[in-house]
């Protein structure tokens, strides 16, 4: 059961950093990647599962720095649950 909230927090974090980061440079190449080191924000969440998704970048040792104020960071992660 571990093992698979680890997997669907994961692909949620990659697909909804891909998706905020589609919406804020649309001109981008398709393909285009957050750099490496960029500073993430992860909004609040329903039921704190913010708290997962920051977990999960942090023990995948996903190369984003993650940021309490949303005024610093490169890149915001939002969501529904």
């Amino acid at each position: 059961m571990f093992k698979l909230r680890t997997i669907l927090v994961v692909l949620i974090v990659t697909t909804s950093i891909g998706l905020a980061y589609g919406q804020d440079n649309a001109s981008l190449a398709a393909g285009t990647r957050i750099p490496a080191n960029s500073k993430i924000f992860v909004n609040p969440m329903d039921s704190g599962f913010e708290t997962y998704i920051v977990a999960a970048i942090q023990k995948k040792k996903i190369p984003l720095v993650i940021v309490n104020d949303r005024a610093n960071a490169d890149f915001e992660i939002k969501g529904t649950v």
